[in-house]
């Protein structure tokens, strides 16, 4: 399994975006990723207002085999 590091903030990609561009350098390459965060609940709801789904996409092809080789 390739582990790697999270490159500096490139420009875009502020709070208000929808997706986040991300890329990693890692030692099978570099990868090109679509990053969202999905919060949920009101603010009177305190069971819920902790809950947040943190979402990694392939942005293209390339991105996608590497992150499929090592699930098999």
């Amino acid at each position: 399994m390739c582990r790697g590091e999270a490159d500096a903030p490139g420009p875009g990609g502020e709070a208000q975006d929808l997706v986040v561009p991300l890329r990693l350098a890692t030692e099978c390459g570099e990868l090109s990723l679509l990053y969202t965060t999905t919060a949920f609940g009101a603010h009177r709801d305190v069971t819920l207002d902790e809950i947040a789904i943190e979402t990694f996409f392939p942005a293209d092809r390339r991105t996608a085999e590497l992150m499929r080789g090592p699930a098999g």
